[in-house]
C-alpha cells in the first residue's frame, strides 16, 4: 500500500503560520518547513593592517619595527516565529511550536594590536663574527558582547526590536582584555663558521596573572662545533658536513585556556580573580525568588607561569657529496608548575581553581635518515624517513 504524502499547501481551515503535519510529525509539510524557518541575518566586518619599516642607523646598526592591528565585527539577527501544528488530515490542533516568538540581536566585536621592535648591532672583526639583538614586543586584546532581546513578534513583518512591545525583554553582554608585553636580547658568536654560540635571556609581564606574579624569566643557551671544518676532516672526502650542537633553555606558558561563552565571562581569562554571577543565583524572600550575586569558582591568586626547559643534545651530517644525510637528537623535557584545574569535592558547589601544581618528563630521541641522488640532469630523486622513541613520566600531580 502506497504511503500518503502529506499536502504542500497548507488545508483552506488552516490560518496564517498554521501548518499539516501528520500525527506523528514524521512527516512536514514542506511549505511549512521553509515558511518556519528561522530569519537569520550575519554581517562580518574585518580589518587586518600591517605596517613595518628598518632604518639603517651606521653600518653595523639596524632598528626594525613591526605593528599590526586587526579589528572584527559581526552583527547577528535571529527571528523565531511561533507557529502552530495542525493535523492535516482531521484539521485538529496538536500544538504550538516556539512561544512565544522572539527576536535576538547580538553585536560583537574584538581588536588586537601587535607591535615588535628590535635593535640590532653586527661586527665582523678578522674571523670573529659578532651580533647583538635587542627587542620589545606587546600584543593586547579587547573584546565586546551585547545580546539583546525582546519576545512577542506579531508577525514576521517585524525585523527590528523597536517593532516589538518592551514588556518582555532582556539585555546580557560582556567585556574583555588581557596583554602581555616582552623585553628580550640575543648575542651571537661565530668564529669561521666552525665555532657557533647563541645566548636569548627574555622576560614576559602577563596581565593573565596578579601583580608580583605577571613577571616570568626565561634564558637560553645553545652552542655548536662544525667538525668538517677541522683540517682533521679536509681530507676525508666521505665527510660533507659533520655538525655536534646542543642547547638548554626554558619556555614559559600562560594559557590557562581562554573559554567565553556569548553571556557568561569565563574565569579562564583572569583566573587568579573570584567572579561574581548575576543570573545563576535565586533568593526566595517571601512568595518571591529575586536575583541574587554568588561566588562562582575558588581561586589561587599566587597562580604563575608555567616553565618548560628543555635540553638538547644532537648531531647532524652528511656523507658522499651529501647523497646521505641525516642527524640524531636526544633531548630531555621537564615542565613545572603545570597549570591546571585542582580537584575539589562537587559539595562544594564551586568550580575548582586554577593551580600551579605537577610536573612532567618527556624524554626521547629523534633520528632522521635521507637519501639524494641524481640519475641524469632531467631526473633526480630523494628518499627520507625518521624515528622517534619517547618516554613521559608524571613526576607529581597535585598534593603527595
Amino acid at each position: 500500500m502506497a504511503q500518503d504524502i502529506i499536502p504542500v499547501k497548507p488545508s483552506p481551515v488552516r490560518t496564517q503560520s498554521s501548518h499539516g503535519f501528520d500525527e506523528g510529525f514524521t512527516r512536514n509539510n514542506p511549505i511549512a518547513e521553509l515558511e518556519v524557518q528561522d530569519g537569520e541575518v550575519l554581517n562580518q566586518y574585518n580589518f587586518n593592517g600591517n605596517l613595518f619599516f628598518d632604518v639603517k642607523l651606521s653600518d653595523d646598526l639596524v632598528w626594525s619595527t613591526k605593528g599590526a592591528y586587526k579589528f572584527d565585527y559581526d552583527y547577528y539577527k535571529n527571528q523565531r516565529i511561533q507557529y502552530d501544528e495542525y493535523n492535516y488530515r482531521t484539521g485538529e490542533y496538536l500544538r504550538t511550536t516556539r512561544d512565544p516568538s522572539q527576536l535576538t540581536v547580538d553585536n560583537v566585536w574584538s581588536k588586537q594590536t601587535t607591535l615588535f621592535s628590535t635593535l640590532t648591532y653586527s661586527k665582523l672583526i678578522g674571523d670573529h663574527d659578532f651580533k647583538v639583538l635587542g627587542g620589545y614586543s606587546q600584543e593586547g586584546f579587547d573584546r565586546n558582547f551585547t545580546r539583546s532581546q525582546r519576545t512577542g513578534i506579531p508577525n514576521r513583518n517585524i525585523t527590528d526590536l523597536e517593532g516589538v512591545n518592551s514588556e518582555n525583554q532582556f539585555t546580557t553582554g560582556f567585556s574583555e582584555s588581557w596583554a602581555i608585553q616582552s623585553f628580550f636580547g640575543r648575542a651571537n658568536y661565530n668564529y669561521k663558521e666552525k665555532y657557533l654560540i647563541e645566548a636569548n635571556l627574555r622576560g614576559d609581564i602577563s596581565s593573565r596573572f596578579a601583580k608580583g606574579n605577571r613577571l616570568g624569566i626565561f634564558p637560553s643557551v645553545s652552542a655548536g662545533w662544525r667538525l668538517d671544518k677541522e683540517d682533521l676532516f679536509q681530507d676525508i672526502e666521505a665527510v660533507s658536513e659533520l655538525k655536534l650542537r646542543g642547547s638548554w633553555g626554558q619556555l614559559g606558558n600562560q594559557n590557562i585556556g581562554i573559554d567565553v561563552q556569548d553571556d557568561e565571562l569565563n574565569s579562564g581569562i583572569y583566573p587568579y580573580q573570584s567572579t561574581l554571577s548575576f543570573d545563576q543565583f535565586g533568593y526566595p524572600f517571601g512568595s518571591s525568588v529575586l536575583a541574587g550575586v554568588g561566588l562562582r569558582s575558588l581561586v589561587d591568586s599566587d597562580i604563575t607561569w608555567e616553565t618548560t626547559t628543555v635540553t638538547d643534545f644532537g648531531v647532524d651530517f652528511s656523507l658522499f657529496n651529501r647523497k646521505l644525510y641525516g642527524s640524531v637528537d636526544y633531548y630531555v623535557k621537564e615542565t613545572v608548575d603545570i597549570l591546571r584545574q585542582l580537584q575539589v569535592d562537587e559539595s562544594s558547589g564551586l568550580n575548582p581553581p586554577v593551580v600551579n601544581q605537577g610536573a612532567m618528563t618527556n624524554k626521547g630521541w629523534d633520528i632522521v635518515i635521507g637519501h639524494n641522488n641524481s640519475i641524469n640532469d632531467d631526473l633526480r630523486y630523494s628518499i627520507n624517513g625518521n624515528v622517534s622513541w619517547f618516554k613521559n613520566r608524571l613526576k607529581t600531580f597535585g598534593e603527595p
